[in-house]
């Protein structure tokens, strides 16, 4: 819904770019990198309003054009829960800075393994405390948490 809402402004019909791209599949690779394919096509149906060459319009560019975050970027899955919901393939796979494809287990490790590196005296979060979207999921239960929270540290 929040795709077709950005279309709806512009002239480019929304399914004719969506329906060939979500037939192959997730089109994302990353939150803000789309597969080459999906750019191409957004591509096809502007050259044609603008009265490109249709042989060229057609041809598959993404035979010409590598992505290089498909190849060798860092990736996240689909998670299988997603993806069944989705009705595509999903797998705990990520791909890191340098092309390795690690899975869960060892994704754990190494999140873990950040986490505890950090002080905590030196984790600034204080902005989460204004934003509206904690506040409407934890309501006043944050109070009971943070003030049992501190009472137990105290404790000890």
């Amino acid at each position: 819904e929040r795709l077709r809402e950005l279309f709806a402004p512009t002239d480019v019909d929304f399914g004719a770019w969506y329906l060939p791209i979500v037939r192959r599949g997730a089109f994302m690779l990353t939150n803000n990198h789309p597969r080459l394919d999906a750019i191409v096509q957004i591509a096809r149906i502007v050259a044609t309003r603008l009265g490109a060459d249709p042989a060229l319009v057609a041809y598959d560019w993404t035979q010409a054009i590598p992505d290089g975050l498909l190849a060798s970027g860092v990736s996240w899955p689909i998670y299988p829960g997603v993806g069944a919901h989705l009705d595509l393939a999903g797998a705990f796979s990520w791909r890191l800075v340098g092309g390795e494809v690690i899975g869960l287990e060892r994704f754990v490790e190494a999140s873990l393994a950040v986490y505890y590196g950090q002080d905590p005296a030196v984790v600034d979060i204080r902005h989460l405390d204004a934003d509206p979207r904690f506040l409407a999921v934890l309501g006043d239960r944050r109070t009971s948490v943070n003030a049992s929270a501190t009472t137990s540290t105290e404790a000890r």
